[in-house]
């Protein structure tokens, strides 16, 4: 398989140690897509001495589903401190963080993330909904499931992303850099690569259609090697000489 896309992710290294597919192309192209898939709140958490955004979200990935939370530390001092990201798909990473989210005080109304509530997410892809009360399960939603076919796509990104304390941004993007939310933390690039090659060429099935636009930037012989071409498929092999 190869790949054309303007931006690098974290598994393309894969490409030079992997036996694959060379005949098939893979349009990789981040684009914002729409999607009526419930995804939990964002919260924001305060302390003594730092401010704590918690974001969570679900990265379906050829087939299947992994939710995960990010979360941002913002120390109060100094006033210009950098704030640390960090992304994490499974409740003993986030303890890491040291954080105990059920002693200290929202900094809005309400609690909305407990520590059994943040268990139950990471371990299950499950929480439960006040109103209506109910239960949403990631594995079991078909809106969620139906996006892969929809959008003919090997895998995407839908996130509550934390802005203040009122507010916050739901992400909704088709081949998000993967790169960006860690999930070398889930699979390593290797594994990442074939599933994803694996899951367009005999899942989806269908080729992407490439854009003119982007054939326009698109060499020659780049053209003809997607294709199963080399530089001797139209030329007298040469002998051997006596």
């Amino acid at each position: 398989m190869r790949i054309i896309s303007k931006i690098h992710d974290y598994y393309d290294g894969a490409l030079r140690s992997s036996v694959s597919d060379k005949t098939y192309t893979f349009i990789r192209e981040t684009k914002d897509f729409n999607s009526g898939v419930y995804i939990p709140s964002s919260s924001g958490v305060e302390t003594k001495d730092s401010e704590w955004s918690i974001s969570p979200g679900v990265i379906g990935f050829c087939g299947e589903f992994y939710p995960f939370i990010e979360v941002n530390k913002t120390p109060k001092y100094p006033c210009n401190a950098k704030t640390k990201v960090s992304f994490h798909y499974n409740i003993e990473s986030f303890n890491k963080l040291n954080l105990d989210i059920d002693k200290y005080t929202p900094k809005y109304w309400g609690r909305y993330w407990t520590k059994k509530k943040l268990n139950r997410w990471l371990d299950k892809g499950e929480i439960e909904i006040s109103w209506p009360k109910s239960l949403f399960d990631i594995n079991r939603d078909p809106k969620l499931k139906k996006i892969f076919e929809k959008e003919k796509v090997a895998y995407f990104v839908i996130q509550n992303k934390y802005i203040n304390d009122r507010h916050s941004d739901k992400i909704k993007q088709l081949y998000p850099t993967l790169q960006d939310y860690k999930f070398g933390k889930v699979l390593d690039s290797y594994t990442a690569f074939q599933k994803i090659e694996m899951y367009l060429t005999n899942v989806l099935v269908k080729p992407d259609e490439i854009k003119q636009e982007i054939l326009d930037t698109i060499t020659d012989e780049l053209k003809a090697h997607s294709h199963g071409y080399d530089k001797w498929s139209f030329r007298t092999m040469p002998k051997d000489k006596k």
